[in-house]
């Protein structure tokens, strides 16, 4: 049965969880950051890879991780930290070739942007901090990679069943193996010791009237998101206000919105590079 060979699937490298200590202690300094993203030789990479491209306006500045941390900001390493490990850990995976391996990841780093940008905007009705938020919106559709990379023959039924009924993925995943990638993703999260709170927004996002009253808020955040996301791929996210029953945003949200979107693509087109 699917999932079965959990010990196949990808795990998340134990720096992960020393940076996040580190980020999660506002009294440490720039150097300890620093000396912990310097123990992974991919970290570093990608921090003075951002660091110095033309998206900061730095370029060739930095040749040290500690002023590149003190220039980029602790909020801004900790997207690029979770980024790069989470994409980092199927780098490896045999893929299929049936998936937009760029689009999938920009996609992601967008809901994930706009998952922070609408908990931050809400905040007194969001059931994520901001960095929850983050990180719950870039694992959301990670059961997609899971099914592409570790159960191909699962993916190809599932891609002629969505071909051939134009329906939706997650219905054609239901229909083919009896599960969306919602739970697939949220099942890997649960492999990976996530905190719960994390792991329900990515079970739930496709089937929000399915969820219990606990885990509602969560799905309606990151299928926002989800949706939102995807109007502004379609170039359909202008400067007008989206309405929702508890994460509405007004005119200027959703211009800043936009930017926050576009800033995105630009960041995840570097740590793809």
């Amino acid at each position: 049965m699917l999932l079965v060979r959990v010990d196949q699937l990808p795990t998340l490298p134990q720096i992960l969880w020393e940076i996040m200590a580190q980020l999660q202690n506002s009294r440490n300094a720039a150097i300890d950051l620093a000396s912990a993203i310097e123990d992974d030789p991919s970290l570093t990479a990608n921090v003075l890879r951002l660091a110095n491209s033309a998206y900061y306006g730095f370029s060739g500045r930095f040749i040290g991780v500690r002023d590149a941390v003190v220039a980029l900001g602790r909020s801004e390493i900790e997207r690029m930290v979770n980024a790069t490990l989470v994409i980092g850990s199927f780098r490896d995976a045999d893929v299929s070739g049936s998936m937009d391996y760029s689009g999938f990841w920009i996609h992601c780093l967008q809901v994930a942007e706009a998952s922070e940008f609408i908990s931050t905007h809400h905040s007194t009705t969001s059931p994520y901090g901001s960095s929850e938020a983050y990180v719950s919106g870039l694992l959301h559709d990670i059961g997609k990679l899971v099914l592409d990379q570790f159960f191909p023959d699962d993916w190809a039924q599932i891609r002629t069943c969505a071909a051939k009924y134009a329906c939706s993925d997650a219905e054609a995943e239901r229909a083919t193996i009896g599960m969306d990638h919602g739970e697939v993703g949220a099942r890997l999260m649960e492999a990976w010791a996530l905190a719960p709170n994390l792991i329900q927004g990515t079970r739930w996002h496709h089937r929000i009237l399915q969820s219990n009253r606990e885990h509602t808020i969560k799905a309606e955040l990151i299928g926002f998101a989800d949706r939102v996301s995807h109007s502004y791929a379609r170039g359909q996210l202008l400067e007008r206000a989206i309405p929702h029953s508890f994460f509405d945003l007004d005119e200027r949200q959703v211009a800043s919105l936009a930017r926050a979107l576009n800033n995105a693509a630009r960041r995840a087109t570097v740590l793809l590079s």
